[in-house]
């Protein structure tokens, strides 16, 4: 007999469950083998209204097949389980440097004990990854993430949660009370998921970082084209209204202000515009700062006292001087950043009466807003 399941060849003798995959092996009896292969054959065939992938979809769900017979539909396009294991690896690299907490598994590695046993317990496909910082056992899995081709399960005080990939938009790095770090999934729909602990992993940002990575490029975040020649805006001016144009020209100069007087930092990024896949401020940015996704980002000055959660400072951006001040976010529109007061305060940079730390570059952050400030008065003359 073989393994409904997996298709492996089976004993026949003394088992309960298949030595391969985990599945339960129910023994039907009564029934003898043209029995059997005639109901399987008319369960496979094919309806005239029914096409191949249909029919394999409703085998899926009708004998609760945990690996999927057919690919998954993701951004429109196919994607293979073994496509996203690959993505998955590429982006975390080895996962001896996370510590001895984090499992990363992969379709060419043998299943384990404790796999079988999270798949079994929590009714999932093979998982990519298994951080368990609290216990698991035959009562369960108390405190943790579980990662599969679909979706990432969460277990926080023995509440568990459930979000498919495909609805995550952003992967923000957090400290809570006592500095515990965590992450926080922001989805397409706007929610915001649990803090999800991370207690116990090391390299705790550059795990985060990296998994964000996984998912931006499996949902096809940031992705566009990073920025456009001169020639093209300067073409593209003579198509778009007046308003347009006056947010191009923005554009052109932030870029070029930036561009020209960028620096090496620990708590800056520049770039026209900063980039998803080599900036790992502009995600956490994008959260704190309210940037929207579709908006590009010059410069992000970080003022936390980490100087990479972006939980406190500012970003200089095509819809405004975006910034987080005082547990609270907000925007100046350029057409009002021409009338605002900018000025040294200390060692920091003062905008508006909101005061930035700055370290020691406060001068060179204070000229390039004064230059872009200059410019936008230029434009809107």
């Amino acid at each position: 007999m073989f393994c409904t399941n997996c298709g492996q060849k089976l004993d026949t003798g003394g088992i309960n469950f298949c030595p391969y995959c985990g599945n339960e092996i129910i023994f039907k009896e009564n029934k003898n083998i043209e029995e059997l292969h005639s109901q399987e054959q008319t369960e496979l065939q094919l309806s005239e209204d029914d096409s191949l992938v249909e029919t394999l979809q409703k085998q899926v769900v009708r004998k609760r097949v945990m690996e999927p017979l057919v690919d998954i539909q993701w951004e429109n396009e196919s994607v293979y389980d073994e496509d996203i294991y690959h993505l998955f690896w590429k982006h975390m690299g080895r996962p001896s440097q996370y510590g001895e907490k984090v499992i990363l598994t992969g379709p060419d590695q043998k299943e384990s004990d404790i796999e079988r046993a999270f798949c079994k317990n929590l009714d999932i496909s093979r998982p990519i990854m298994i951080f368990d910082y609290g216990s698991f056992d035959e009562y369960g899995f108390t405190e943790g993430i579980v990662l599969n081709c679909q979706e990432i399960l969460y277990c926080i005080e023995g509440k568990l949660g459930r979000i498919p990939l495909c609805e995550i938009a952003n992967v923000v790095f957090v400290k809570r009370v006592l500095l515990v770090p965590a992450m926080v999934f922001r989805l397409k729909s706007e929610e915001i998921s649990d803090d999800i602990y991370l207690t116990g992993i090391r390299n705790v940002e550059e795990f985060v970082d990296r998994f964000r990575k996984f998912i931006f490029e499996l949902n096809h975040i940031g992705c566009e084209e990073e920025s456009t020649s001169l020639q093209d805006d300067e073409n593209e001016q003579r198509k778009i209204g007046e308003q347009d144009v006056i947010s191009q020209k923005i554009n052109l100069e932030l870029g070029r202000i930036c561009n020209d007087n960028s620096f090496r930092s620990d708590y800056c990024d520049f770039g026209n515009p900063i980039s998803l896949k080599n900036s790992f401020r502009l995600a956490q940015a994008m959260e704190y700062f309210k940037i929207d996704s579709q908006e590009r980002t010059y410069m992000i000055c970080d003022s936390s006292m980490s100087g990479k959660n972006c939980t406190e400072g500012f970003a200089l951006c095509t819809g405004g001087f975006r910034f987080r001040y005082d547990k609270q976010s907000g925007v100046i529109l350029w057409e009002h950043f021409a009338d605002v007061q900018i000025k040294k305060f200390i060692n920091c940079v003062k905008v508006d009466g909101m005061i930035f730390s700055s370290a020691f570059e406060t001068k060179k952050i204070l000229s390039i807003l004064w230059q872009i400030q200059n410019s936008i008065k230029e434009i809107y003359k």
